[in-house]
């Protein structure tokens, strides 16, 4: 009677553990599967950021900027978002510059899924880069993020960069 009762018990022990491993291990999946989607979507973010960079310095290293010159530097950066679908990319790449009283305004601007801003618009600079009578490149990202799986993250993020840079050869960035 004894050893019945040792091993009933022995028995018990181990149908424990697989409803403790049957309760938990739901747990275990959806915490996986949503860090690897919050990462991929992280992993978009920061591709975005990346483009509104590259689009930004390119603009920066020239004097003068034409269309053609405009659209390859958004193609670079529509290609930078690799492997990332840039179907629902939108950009725009504008030269600011700031007036004698500190107020910024748009000298030229092209956009590629956005609308371009009106010549002598006002725009929001931060106020360290406000430099009066100096010119200023700011580019902008916008990128609809739909997850692969939608398991964590449904729906579509709408995520936004904006990168500003000083012009590197002259005060301003042209238009020609």
């Amino acid at each position: 009677m004894r050893r019945l009762r040792q091993r009933l018990a022995a028995m018990g022990e181990g149908g424990l553990a697989a409803i403790e491993f049957a309760l938990v291990a739901p747990l275990l999946i959806i915490i996986y599967l949503g860090s690897a989607e919050v990462t991929m979507a992280l992993m978009a973010y920061r591709k975005l950021g990346n483009a509104a960079v590259i689009a930004a310095e390119l603009a920066s290293h020239s004097p003068t900027i034409d269309a053609t010159t405009a659209s390859r530097i958004q193609q670079a950066a529509t290609a930078s978002l690799a492997p990332f679908d840039a179907t629902n990319f939108d950009q725009r790449l504008t030269a600011v510059v700031v007036d004698a009283g500190g107020v910024a305004r748009v000298e030229w601007s092209v956009g590629d899924g956005a609308v371009a801003l009106a010549a002598g618009s006002v725009v929001d600079v931060p106020a360290d880069l406000s430099v009066p009578d100096e010119g200023i490149v700011m580019a902008e990202a916008w990128l609809d993020y739909a997850s692969p799986a939608a398991f964590a993250i449904p729906g579509n993020w709408r995520f936004t960069q904006t990168h500003f840079v000083y012009p590197r050869i002259n005060d301003r960035v042209l238009w020609e």
